[in-house]
């Protein structure tokens, strides 16, 4: 079986789609796999920059396994939907089942996980998908026993045993075997940069074997879900994001289509600076897709991710006016941005005052 996940950090942290390779091993079947995971990457990010359905297009897969950014599901599902059908279509052109990872609540946030079912069920019952429990397995796990740790400190990626678990749902949903008994006890921990094999307890390792078949012998089927299904027919995916962000919020659908024409999206390459400390401002950015690093003046530097869709940089309102920028941004990783410069809400507010007085509303607000 040739398995190819398409996703972001939670697929590349602790190399799960190598422990899964090894788990399929230990139970006496094959399962090779590849990745095309990006830090923060939605799946309309892997549709915009093209990788993965080149990816797919490659063909010989028996199954594509799509992971949606960890919060897009909550804020924007019907935008999800409409990613994940294109991703599904060009899987079926070659013959691959497609299986859709879902995923986990944030720590300290188990009320996500109700939404993360919702959108992932609700969009597998429209595509014909399989669903990979691994959220509910999560939630089963921190239920019953409060360890071993499943979330590393951030509350939001995987911990060794958090990817152990992971992989056992994927290894019983793939192969429709338990995966109780294996003897895979390590883990190559990290981040995808530094890694190292951690041994997990054999305790532990028993107790996410049996959480995990037991996940996915109880989960019900996409056929049978009963949960809210987002509408996505005709949906324009880059109005349906926007009007999610918050420096939008209140934008109708053709005030959006008129700020994108005026401002359209652009790609940005990882490495390059958006703006840097001390520069004029006079541009606000929107981050749609991958991960920024900002660094203060003085201080170090943080990696962000878009937690939010359209998480707003370099918009605060002294900067559009002209005052300098206090950070420097730069792109981690390729990323998406909507540029809003002052001068294109300047042009916008002689055709479409409502929008430009909405956008400094929500500034003065924000």
């Amino acid at each position: 079986m040739r398995v190819l996940f398409v996703g972001n950090s939670y697929v590349y942290f602790n190399d799960l789609p190598g422990l899964l390779t090894q788990l399929a091993a230990a139970g006496g079947a094959i399962v090779e796999t590849e990745s095309v995971a990006v830090g923060g990457m939605t799946l309309l990010g892997h549709l915009r920059h093209g990788e993965a359905v080149a990816r797919i297009r490659e063909g010989g897969w028996n199954a594509v396994v799509l992971q949606e950014q960890s919060t897009r599901p909550i804020d924007a599902p019907a935008v999800m939907h409409a990613a994940a059908r294109q991703l599904a279509d060009e899987a079926a052109s070659v013959g691959a089942g497609v299986v859709l990872f879902l995923t986990w609540a944030q720590r300290g946030w188990p009320e996500q996980q109700a939404a993360l079912d919702a959108a992932y069920y609700g969009a597998a019952g429209a595509l014909g998908a399989r669903v990979a429990p691994v959220g509910p397995a999560w939630q089963r796990a921190l239920t019953d026993r409060s360890e071993p740790a499943l979330h590393r400190d951030d509350g939001s990626h995987p911990a060794p045993p958090g990817t152990y678990l992971a992989a056992c749902v994927l290894y019983a949903v793939l192969t429709g075997r338990s995966p109780v008994g294996l003897g895979v006890r390590s883990v190559l921990a990290g981040d995808g940069h530094l890694t190292a094999p951690v041994d997990l307890l054999g305790d532990d390792v028993a107790f996410l074997q049996q959480v995990a078949w037991d996940t996915v012998v109880s989960a019900p089927t996409p056929q049978d879900w009963r949960g809210y299904v987002p509408a996505e027919s005709d949906l324009d995916m880059d109005v349906a994001l926007l009007q999610e962000a918050p420096l939008l919020h209140g934008l109708s659908s053709a005030n959006i289509q008129a700020l994108l024409v005026e401002c359209p999206s652009r790609s940005v390459p990882a490495g390059t600076a958006l703006f840097r400390a001390g520069e004029v401002g006079r541009t606000a950015y929107l981050l749609l897709d991958g991960e920024f690093s900002i660094t203060p003046t003085h201080g170090n530097a943080v990696r962000i991710a878009p937690g939010r869709l359209g998480l707003a940089l370099g918009c605060a309102t002294n900067s559009l006016l002209g005052a300098p920028y206090d950070v420097t941004v730069s792109a981690a990783t390729d990323v998406t941005v909507l540029p809003i410069p002052a001068a294109a809400l300047d042009s916008l507010a002689i055709r479409t005052p409502s929008l430009v007085e909405t956008i400094w509303a929500n500034l003065r607000s924000a």
